[in-house]
């Protein structure tokens, strides 16, 4: 499940580069992006399209949603936030 890893740690690819509010909506619209390409596979006769793949991507959504907040004290309310 290549895409539960992509999608869990996806989420940090964006840190550096956005305010820390936005990562979540950017890690968003990362796993539509590899939804749309799991769809795309369909159409591709090297690739192979699979439900799993798209359950996998979502479950890793949550689970960066999770890692991210537990890694920034928002999730444990340490911050006051």
């Amino acid at each position: 499940m290549p895409n539960f890893i992509a999608a869990t740690f996806g989420i940090f690819i964006f840190l550096p580069f956005v305010e820390k509010v936005e990562v979540i909506n950017y890690s968003f619209f990362y796993c539509i992006g590899l939804t749309i390409y799991e769809y795309l596979q369909l159409n591709m006769p090297i690739q192979t399209f699979d439900f799993n793949d798209l359950a996998a991507t979502w479950l890793g959504f949550i689970a960066a949603i999770f890692l991210f907040k537990s890694a920034t004290s928002n999730f444990l309310g340490l911050n006051g936030g």
